[in-house]
């Protein structure tokens, strides 16, 4: 997986600078549809998950879709986008639908078992309750959360509610795994991630390079074991200097506004990254749209109105 990292990384910074020189005269509008589109296309693609690996609504002790790591973090941003759409669009129609589709593809989200995008999408939704009480009153924003997680648990547990909940939660996090300690229950990361500092501590300066092809499902730990403290000299601040647009982005804008999202959305790539070794830069095009939208919320302009 790490051969093609450094190629990953590239054509990452590269969707972002064609996309930061788009953006100075790009009509907001054209975002606006850009994120319909993609909500809808998830949408799609997660319908098409459920009617191929699950024909009713189960845990399962193994991991029936292939790939659900990559899938995982786009269904997440799909729910964002979805909330976002629901406090701006006019239309009622649409507000009810892209609130049913928050609704499945959180549902099958659990069911695919993506622990790490769950983990990154509570941390948002935590997120997005802090804000709405932060406002002084009950926002449409929390209304909406409490609902949306109350009809889907409601549909799931009709009966002995609370055992249920507390079953269902275990089960996608544990189910299939027989838990003896924190690495078992990692999945046995907790292991590759010290083999990963042993690597990096006989190579400290470069790393192995890439020609042992190692990798860790760590993104930091990555880039060390591979590239030493070479490839964390260009590392390091870009995280550092994203995560710190994360925090000045959620404090200054409001909840209606697309770049709180995008925030929420590079937050939950940095989170998945302490999971997964390629984030926030592939595998494939998972995190395109994050990449797409960057610019928004480094960009100094803060003129435009970032609103449908």
């Amino acid at each position: 997986k790490n051969g093609t990292l450094y190629i990953t990384i590239s054509i990452s910074f590269f969707i972002y600078m064609i996309s930061f020189v788009i953006f100075e005269n790009l009509n907001v509008k054209v975002y606006n549809i850009l994120i319909i589109i993609y909500a809808t296309l998830i949408l799609l693609f997660t319908i098409n998950i459920f009617n191929t690996y699950f024909t009713e609504i189960f845990i399962s002790s193994q991991y029936l879709v292939p790939g659900k790591n990559s899938k995982g973090p786009m269904i997440v941003f799909s729910i964002l986008f979805g909330i976002f759409l629901i406090l701006n669009l006019k239309s009622r129609i649409l507000k009810i639908f892209f609130s049913f589709s928050i609704v499945f593809e959180f549902l099958v989200l659990n069911l695919i078992r993506n622990r790490s995008s769950l983990v990154a999408l509570y941390l948002v939704i935590f997120i997005l309750i802090l804000k709405s009480l932060k406002l002084k009153r009950i926002s449409s924003i929390l209304i909406l959360t409490i609902v949306i997680l109350s009809i889907l648990l409601f549909a799931i547990f009709a009966s002995d509610l609370v055992t249920s909940i507390i079953a269902w939660l275990i089960e996608v996090f544990v189910k299939n795994f027989n838990i003896h300690d924190l690495s078992n229950l990692s999945s046995g990361r907790l292991d590759f991630y010290a083999r990963a500092l042993s690597t990096f501590e006989k190579n400290p300066i470069i790393g192995t390079l890439g020609v042992q092809n190692y990798y860790v499902d760590n993104a930091f730990l990555l880039v060390l074991a591979n590239y030493g403290l070479i490839g964390a000299i260009f590392y390091i601040p870009f995280i550092l200097f994203v995560l710190y647009t994360i925090i000045i982005n959620l404090r200054r804008n409001s909840i209606k506004d697309l770049r709180f999202y995008v925030s929420l959305v590079w937050l939950t790539a940095l989170s998945i990254s302490l999971f997964e070794g390629l984030a926030p830069f592939g595998p494939g095009t998972t995190y395109i749209i994050a990449w797409i939208l960057l610019p928004l919320i480094i960009s100094k302009n803060r003129e435009k109105r970032m609103r449908i």
